[in-house]
């Protein structure tokens, strides 16, 4: 370049929601992780509550300081169904009349873990179950960390233990694994969500006073499989049917864990010792179960789901053994 000439500046990178509009409905932690992620993204966003008390005030204040528009007390529904994509809560019920009114237009929802989804750029463990996922959750991160993965956990976990999955996708950088609990709220409403690893802990009639039937939540749960390909891998409760069930013929490896039947089972309580069988068939011994720090047959169905997972993500047997105690 000749001396004194003024070169070209560099192109403005587009971030990815530039010149899109995202409606989110409900300020809970969920939306507001979502609004953060879409306004961080360049998306316009809006947000909107029903609520107009205090923490919901201050909630929307945060976010307008960021650029978001919020409005409490109410939905724009004319805004919300002109959105290019519209993120609803989970706390918000499929009968709630703004929803029905949203069907009325023809518009079509996704839950925040399917938003956050599309901006995880690592490999995912996504858990689900009626009971022990949250457990599950924290002992699988607490794990991959204990062999010296860098975890971003969350989801549907509670703030004492992560954020919102639309929280991790902020991350930056990136973990080597996200590991995110889910609901069968969440799961209704997504598109594209695929974990690399997805985990069922156990099930039974759950949450009958927003589904119909124990059939109906199973069908929101059995959408963690939908979008299977043959490289998912898949980790399930092999002392429980209904999980069999759930999984029907989707695609992909599937490892068990068992505290009843140790037959076909990759983790399993053999005579009082949590076991791993790794890949290569030699079985190690963790621990004996009266040394989790945390007893009870359930506990222990937790500690074998998480060894497992664990194991599968690249953990070795030996951390293993040391994060369970």
């Amino acid at each position: 370049m000749p001396e004194g000439s003024v070169g070209r500046p560099p192109e403005r990178q587009m971030k990815p929601l530039e010149g899109r509009t995202i409606s989110i409905l409900g300020l809970g932690s969920s939306g507001a992780a979502a609004a953060r992620l879409a306004l961080d993204n360049g998306g316009e966003v809006y947000v909107s509550d029903s609520r107009i008390e205090p923490s919901a005030a201050a909630g929307a204040a945060e976010l307008r300081g960021l650029g978001a528009r919020v409005e409490l007390g109410g939905h724009d529904l004319e805004r919300v169904a002109g959105a290019d994509t519209v993120v609803v809560s989970p706390g918000i019920p499929p009968d709630a009349p703004v929803l029905q009114a949203l069907r009325a237009h023809g518009c079509r929802w996704i839950s925040e873990p399917e938003f956050a989804f599309r901006f995880l750029h690592g490999p995912l463990i996504a858990v689900t179950g009626t009971n022990g996922k949250t457990t599950t959750a924290a002992m699988t991160a607490h794990l991959l960390q204990e062999s010296g993965f860098r975890v971003g956990l969350g989801g549907n976990i509670g703030a004492d233990f992560g954020p919102p999955a639309s929280g991790l996708a902020l991350m930056d950088p990136a973990p080597d694994w996200f590991v995110v609990e889910v609901s069968s709220f969440q799961l209704a409403d997504i598109v594209d969500f695929s974990p690399t690893i997805g985990v069922v802990t156990n099930l039974a009639p759950d949450h009958l006073d927003r589904y119909p039937s124990a059939e109906a939540y199973y069908g929101d749960k059995a959408r963690l499989f939908e979008n299977a390909t043959p490289g998912s891998t898949w980790v399930l409760n092999g002392d429980d049917p209904e999980v069999e069930a759930l999984a029907g013929d989707a695609p992909g490896r599937r490892f068990r864990f068992s505290i009843q039947a140790p037959g076909g089972s990759q983790a399993f309580l053999r005579e009082g010792a949590l076991v791993l069988e790794l890949q290569d068939g030699t079985e190690v011994p963790l621990m004996k179960d009266q040394e989790l720090p945390t007893l009870g047959r359930h506990n222990t169905a937790n500690a074998l789901a998480a060894s497992l997972t664990a194991m599968i993500a690249g953990a070795s047997a030996a951390s293993i053994a040391r994060g369970l105690r």
